[in-house]
């Protein structure tokens, strides 16, 4: 009789564990098959012109895998009213205006994709941008991390230029000699010069797709991007540390979305003060130094020195740069370390 209960009590107990073992399958598959493969990141901020048509691009695509995360920071227009008739969309919304690089690293936060795409709420993306990006992001064996769409400033064309489309970003170009990162082919009539895979240095922010295991490994003090830029050249921050990694960026020519660029300066002096100065923040971080650091001070201090006659709001930006250069150096060490792991 006792041995009856024994193997009754055993056979119960290899049951249960047989059940839980088949709930716990079930449910990682069940959050492997829930979990999106993209995250799409936007950061709104008085977007009101132009962040319907955005999101409609992208509800358009013919890839579907993936989830949107809006950060509106403290719009004070319509873009809210309008972000609430996109149930699609998950929306954060901020107290203040974090800028570009506090509203990605909130999103960030609030996303769960294997793969990260950053992106303007002016951007229009066209048929197949998406599933273009993913298709080499999926090759594990390559070293690229991050992926560059081409990006037209419009589709009309200029007519001396043929009707052919105009470049906006084939990927950034750097150019830390004179602390002035550039986007590759910005500009130039779509001859498909660019197209084609290539690696560049680096996608610029306006539309770029990351892996998120590097997006991780590079991060500094537990965030993607360094919140002390705000807004501009913190793309280019990124890359950097990225290459300093030892990764690459590879140009992904059949993913195109337009992008009408608003340059720093049509948003107001203090926006295109601070991204003149980000410009120094961004080399103290990133830059080897060489040769030729002399003679850029001299011809930057010159260059600072003009505008702010123009404006008090370059001096007191780089007032604040100064103030971080503990922070910056400390940073920095950590940044040049990613080669040596």
């Amino acid at each position: 009789m006792n041995l009856l209960i024994s193997a009754f009590l055993l056979l119960e107990k290899n049951s249960l564990r047989l059940i839980q073992s088949y709930w716990e399958k079930t449910m990682e598959g069940k959050l492997k098959m829930e979990r999106p493969e993209v995250s799409i990141l936007i950061v709104t901020h008085n977007h009101e012109n132009e962040i319907a048509k955005t999101i409609e691009s992208i509800l358009a695509q013919e890839f579907f895998n993936y989830e949107i995360v809006i950060v509106d920071c403290a719009s004070t227009d319509s873009t809210c009213k309008i972000l609430s008739g996109f149930p699609q969309a998950k929306i954060i919304q901020a107290d203040r205006n974090l800028g570009y690089a506090g509203g990605m690293n909130l999103a960030l936060a609030h996303s769960t994709g294997e793969l990260v795409l950053f992106c303007n709420p002016d951007i229009l993306m066209l048929p197949g941008c998406i599933s273009s990006l993913v298709d080499p992001a999926r090759n594990h064996s390559t070293e690229a991390v991050s992926f560059a769409p081409k990006l037209l400033l419009d589709l009309q064309g200029a007519p001396n230029k043929k009707n052919l489309p105009i470049l906006d970003s084939t990927g950034i170009e750097p150019n830390f000699l004179q602390l002035l990162p550039s986007d590759r082919g910005q500009g130039q009539p779509d001859w498909r010069q660019f197209d084609g895979l290539w690696d560049v240095f680096g996608p610029t922010g306006a539309l770029s797709l990351w892996r998120r295991s590097a997006l991780d490994r590079i991060a500094i003090e537990g965030r993607i991007f360094d919140e002390s830029f705000h807004s501009y050249f913190e793309d280019v921050d990124l890359a950097a540390r990225a290459r300093i990694a030892g990764y690459k960026c590879r140009y992904v020519a059949s993913a195109r979305a337009v992008h009408p660029r608003k340059g720093p300066l049509a948003k107001g002096i203090d926006v295109e003060a601070r991204a003149f100065v980000n410009r120094y923040r961004l080399g103290l971080r990133c830059m080897r130094l060489g040769w030729h650091v002399p003679r850029l001070k001299v011809h930057e201090a010159a260059r600072l020195l003009y505008r702010s006659t123009k404006s008090g709001r370059y001096l007191i930006h780089f007032s604040r740069l100064l103030m971080d250069i503990p922070k910056i150096f400390r940073q920095r060490k950590m940044i040049f370390s990613f080669s040596k792991k």
